[in-house]
């Protein structure tokens, strides 16, 4: 079988936790913590401000342009509803830190249970704001798990899907849920604030810096608990077709033909990384691993919901899981079992857009 570029973190080699206050960076004020919260919080409250006193006005504006191009579903107004309420969940949320800031003391386990708390709160109201909004017809295969600890490998298609891991897997059952998240995602005050008060690896896309990332994803895999899920998207990215291209012809100009047809190989999601997801194999021997394929969301951008996108779309999620006497000991042999479990990802996809296309 094709094998990937892996590098691990090395067996004397220290992993740091990965819930530090972001490292300073001067290409981006957003990249320190204190100018960045100083910039996003007051931003969003304002703009929760504005939006609640002219959304007499917006909502009528919006539904004029919708009216004018024929979308009877009011797509454009539904749109703003989503992002006037997605800005109502970001001021509580945001009020809700202030509480633990003042009331908890940071990194204990009361603290952690309430920043836990909150991240279910958004996460739900968010997902279930935008199902009813859109009207989203959901239909789930497999069952949250009820303990861990669990390594959560799931799809990524959208920026909505990011909210599917914790409302479907960790919500249910209260479980801890850790990740890895993209840095631009820091933008967001509320996943801002609470993600540094419970473990989380900040990965920045393209970064040149990959072994230093690939411990800090590591460290995630670290003394969890049975209460414990971490959260990976094995694709480190988007799917789209482009992207999917891409990759295919970087290993064509590399002369891997091996990883070039194992990418070629899957039609809906890109092949995925190895690095993080035999770091945190090996970091966590007690851990079962659980996959999550979903579809549904390809048109989830915010300019194509704009346009009708996402009205009235069935969302398909699959749970499955993995128990860990059944995944190989060796990285050779991991990496074979992992693009056997994405080819099932791929497969399920696959299916699901046949029967709807009969």
């Amino acid at each position: 079988m094709a094998r990937s570029d892996v590098s691990l973190p090395k067996e004397n080699s220290t992993t740091k936790p990965p819930v530090l206050p972001v490292e300073v960076d001067s290409r981006s004020p957003f990249n320190f913590w204190m100018l960045r919260r100083l910039i996003t919080i007051p931003s969003f409250s304002f703009a929760f401000v504005v939006i609640t006193i002219g959304a007499p006005i917006l909502f009528l504006a919006t539904a004029i342009w919708d009216i004018q191009r024929k979308r009877k579903n009011l797509p454009l107004t539904r749109v703003i509803l989503l992002t006037w309420f997605y800005l109502i969940v970001e001021i509580l949320t945001i009020v809700g830190c202030l509480l633990d800031r003042v009331f908890c003391i940071g990194g204990s386990k009361t603290s952690l249970s309430l920043n836990n708390v909150l991240i279910r709160f958004w996460s739900s109201c968010l997902f279930w704001g935008a199902v009813k909004i859109f009207g989203l017809r959901i239909f789930v295969e497999g069952l949250p798990p009820e303990d861990g600890p669990i390594l959560l490998f799931s799809r990524h298609v959208s920026p909505v899907d990011n909210l599917i891991p914790s409302v479907f897997v960790s919500n249910p059952h209260r479980l801890h849920i850790r990740t890895a998240l993209n840095r631009w995602l820091l933008r967001d005050p509320s996943i801002d604030l609470v993600a540094h008060r419970i473990p989380t690896a900040f990965i920045r896309v393209g970064d040149h810096k990959r072994p230093r990332h690939l411990k800090d994803v590591a460290a995630l895999g670290q003394n969890l608990e049975a209460n414990d899920v971490v959260l990976l998207f094995p694709e480190g990215t988007l799917f789209n077709e482009r992207k999917r291209s891409q990759i295919i012809n970087r290993f064509l100009k590399s002369n891997n033909t091996a990883l070039a047809e194992q990418a070629e190989s899957f039609k809906n999601v890109l092949l995925p990384r190895t690095g993080g997801p035999l770091a945190l194999l090996k970091n966590s021997p007690e851990a079962d691993v659980m996959f999550l394929a979903h579809t549904g969301l390809e048109l989830g951008t915010y300019l194509q919901a704009a346009r009708g996108g996402l009205m009235r779309k069935e969302l398909h999620i699959r749970l499955w899981r993995v128990p860990r006497e059944e995944i190989p000991e060796s990285d050779e042999d991991r990496i074979d079992w992992l693009y056997e479990q994405w080819g099932q990802v791929d497969k399920w996809i696959e299916n699901k857009k046949d029967s709807h296309s009969v």
